[in-house]
C-alpha cells in the first residue's frame, strides 16, 4: 500500500487558492466549530470592530442560553468555548488596545 503524503503548509499552498477555498467551504458546512473559526478569520479581514461584534454576539448568545448541557455534549461545549477564546487571542489579540472595544449590553443587563 502506498504511503500517503504528510500534510504541511507548503503542500497545501501547492493546491492553490481555489481548491483550498472549496475544501474549507465543504468542511465549514459539516463542522460548526470550524465554521465559527472561518467566520472569525473573515471578520478579521474587516478589522477589530468586526471581530468584536462577532465575539459579542456569541457571548450574548451564551448569556441568553437557558438549556442544560447534557454530559455527552460537554466536550462539544468545551470545544466551542476553546474556539471562542482562540478567536479572542488570535484574531482580536494582535489589534491595538481598545481598537475592538464594544460593550456587551446583554452581559451588563443580566448581572
Amino acid at each position: 500500500m502506498a504511503r500517503q503524503p504528510a500534510l504541511s503548509a507548503d503542500k497545501l499552498k501547492d493546491l492553490g487558492a481555489d481548491k483550498l477555498a472549496q475544501l474549507v467551504f465543504e468542511e465549514a458546512e459539516r463542522n460548526a466549530g470550524f465554521r465559527r473559526q472561518v467566520k472569525a478569520a473573515l471578520a478579521g479581514k474587516s478589522g477589530p470592530e468586526a471581530i468584536a461584534k462577532l465575539i459579542d454576539r456569541r457571548l450574548s448568545g451564551l448569556v441568553r442560553a437557558k438549556s442544560f448541557s447534557e454530559w455527552d455534549k460537554a466536550r462539544a461545549f468545551a470545544d466551542d468555548l476553546h474556539s471562542l477564546t482562540d478567536t479572542i487571542t488570535s484574531e482580536l489579540g494582535p489589534a491595538p488596545p481598545g481598537a475592538g472595544h464594544r460593550p456587551v449590553a446583554a452581559l451588563h443587563r443580566n448581572t
